[in-house]
């Protein structure tokens, strides 16, 4: 095994200088000139050089392990949503120099291995119903990011990476407007945080083009609330609701739900949209260990929904519905 003495005596430098020229500090790294560190990065390539992790952490003050902390409940089932941000998250650490541990609720293994130093960062999929938890993690020292929703108010310093609503509602209600619908209704469930944001962004976006709103409970929905001059909006979705859905084409609406409930729903597909969950995983690493690494200040990354069969890039319209 190549070791840093070894990397040093192979491009006639000080063992100090190969240690900035491989450091992720950029004040350590300007210590050597680029043509010396490009020398021992072309040396560390040829002698196929890796670092020692557990000296490097060490020496960073780091354990390079990052925590994703699940709620209680997937102990007992996971939805695909849920499982996707599960796969993102681990395909972001596969790629990077970080371990991987997961938890399961904010219970005293977890504190403990935070207040013990064993965790550089936590990512974090949580329920509205254990908000409670919420407190305990606002307190952390490690960089903390939320993965689908807002980091709550008792973690003032933590990020967020989730789906962005603003950008799908805005582009849905044009859509609408283009087929000269002026009433738009969403159908919401009371305890999604989501979906009271989207609710509430609807609202502001029919105000701005003086159209028609309104908002009701999606376990309220009836077939007779259902008309042709007015678009909707599904937070979610439900047997009668596809039902009603597959039986009137001629509906305008859209639906954000998961994949499990309209798999098999003889439902427009173009009207179908998902949380791009493997995308949200993914982002929230890098933005994690830029947090970890660089001191990067606490952000909001915005991921574009997903029409359903259709991968999405970054900035693309979605299309017609």
């Amino acid at each position: 095994m190549v070791t840093l003495k070894d990397l040093a005596a192979a491009v006639g430098v000080s063992k100090a200088a190969v240690s900035y020229a491989l450091s992720d500090n950029p004040e350590r790294r300007s210590k050597v000139s680029p043509e010396t560190r490009e020398k021992i990065l072309d040396a560390a390539k040829r002698l196929n050089y890796h670092p020692s992790l557990l000296g490097r952490g060490f020496s960073l003050s780091r354990s390079y392990n990052i925590a994703l902390l699940l709620p209680r409940s997937c102990t007992g089932s996971i939805s695909d949503h849920y499982l996707g941000m599960f796969h993102g998250v681990s395909s972001g650490i596969a790629a990077s120099s970080y371990n991987l541990s997961v938890f399961f609720g904010c219970d005293d293994k977890f504190i403990n291995s935070v207040q013990s130093g064993q965790l550089d960062g936590v990512t974090v999929i949580a329920r509205n119903p254990e908000s409670p938890e919420f407190e305990k993690l606002g307190c952390l020292k490690p960089p903390v990011i939320f993965l689908n929703r807002t980091a709550p108010v008792e973690c003032p310093a933590a990020a967020s990476c989730r789906s962005d609503y603003a950008a799908w509602i805005k582009e849905v209600i044009t859509r609408f407007m283009a087929e000269k619908l002026r009433k738009i209704t969403v159908f919401i469930r009371p305890d999604r945080a989501g979906d009271h944001e989207i609710a509430v962004l609807v609202k502001k976006f029919c105000r701005e083009n003086s159209l028609e709103y309104l908002c009701c409970r999606r376990d309220g929905f009836s077939p007779a609330h259902v008309f042709s001059d007015c678009g909707y909006i599904f937070c979610g979705s439900s047997p009668d609701i596809r039902s009603c859905l597959a039986e009137n084409n001629d509906i305008s609406y859209v639906m954000l739900a998961s994949q499990e409930t309209t798999r098999d729903a003889k439902l427009d597909t173009r009207k179908l949209f998902y949380h791009d969950s493997v995308a949200i995983g993914r982002a929230s690493v890098s933005l994690l260990i830029d947090m970890v690494e660089k001191h990067a200040a606490p952000t909001e990354l915005l991921i574009p929904l997903k029409p359903r069969g259709i991968s999405v890039a970054r900035n693309s319209t979605i299309p017609e519905f």
